[in-house]
């Protein structure tokens, strides 16, 4: 009896793990190369694009591509959405196996992804193949029929924002920018589905305070305000390796701000700053218990010293209470 009661046990045990596999391969990120052209072959002067999906990764940032050991250059600055350029050489034909490297985070953590991508020179003179495109994409299966072939459907709502690919068996949705899109899917002229999108942003930098201008002084709040000669808030980045692996050189810079003057919960004064740090008690006379909300306006993230794309800033504010 108690060796039957042990069979038993192990066989719940064994169903119970059984069970709980599919529910923690869903939880785990999966990373796909995928190529639309189903040719198989590189021609030269041909141009692919190869899509990069991150499965199941709601909370994941690609950061970077690297093939034959070499840094792809990205020509956007949008995250998650980039795209990277390649040119392989080669000297001979026939098949060539390319080494594919892409780094990316999973809820904080910085993870790899290694990928063999198989092509194939079939020209004498192929001394440069095709260019390789990576995206960062959405896959979903073709929509089929009754029959259960796949069907060519239509578009409409958000458009604007995708590049969308239909493949014999899959549809291919690229953001061309960070945001929340809905499309409504329609087979001749009748409405089918109805599909939302939620592209991830870049993490938020994080607000710090500063003071006289330094920006790796904070400030005191248990010091008189006058002795506090110029305030303002630092942007950095909310992950360190982010600037480590970014292919671009990224700052961020607040260019105004809403300065509030509270007396006893009471609102006595507001000031508009267009200056990355100001004089305090060059616009403001406190007393002790006074309280200074500093809000960030506007901000930007500058890219290679020249591009500024300009960064939401809700939250970005600091407050102290004059002691």
């Amino acid at each position: 009896m108690n060796y039957t009661n042990t069979i038993t046990w192990a066989y719940f045990c064994f169903a119970l793990l059984l069970s709980q596999i599919p529910a923690f391969i869903q939880a785990q990120p999966r990373l796909a190369i995928v190529n639309p052209d189903k040719r198989g072959y590189f021609v030269k002067g041909e141009i692919v694009t190869l899509h990069l999906s991150i499965f199941r990764g709601e909370q994941a940032y690609m950061t970077g591509i690297q093939i034959n050991g070499k840094r792809l250059k990205s020509y956007q600055v949008n995250f998650p959405v980039k795209k990277y350029t390649h040119i392989q050489k080669v000297d001979q034909i026939g098949n060539i196996d390319i080494p594919i490297v892409v780094h990316y985070f999973y809820k904080g953590t910085l993870r790899t992804f290694n990928r063999i991508y198989p092509v194939k020179v079939v020209r004498q003179d192929s001394h440069t193949i095709r260019k390789l495109y990576f995206y960062h994409t959405h896959m979903r299966p073709a929509y089929k029929n009754v029959q259960g072939n796949p069907i060519k459907v239509n578009f409409r709502g958000d458009t604007q924002n995708f590049d969308i690919h239909q493949n014999a068996g899959t549809l291919y949705f690229t953001p061309k920018k960070i945001t929340k899109s809905t499309l409504e899917v329609f087979y001749q002229g009748k409405k089918i589905d109805r599909l939302r999108f939620d592209t991830q942003p870049f993490p938020r930098p994080k607000v710090e305070p500063v003071v006289h201008g330094r920006q790796s002084s904070r400030i005191n709040t248990n010091r008189p305000l006058p002795s506090v000669t110029y305030v303002g808030l630092k942007l950095e980045q909310s992950y360190f390796w982010l600037g480590l692996l970014s292919l671009k050189k990224v700052r961020y810079i607040i260019k105004s701000y809403e300065v509030l003057h509270y007396r006893n919960s009471q609102l006595i004064k507001t000031k508009q700053i267009n200056r990355f740090v100001f004089k305090m008690n060059r616009h403001f006379e406190c007393t002790k218990g006074d309280v200074i909300t500093l809000r960030a306006r506007k901000a930007v993230r500058v890219v290679n010293d020249q591009i500024q794309l300009p960064l939401d800033t809700k939250g970005m504010e600091f407050s102290y209470t004059v002691r």
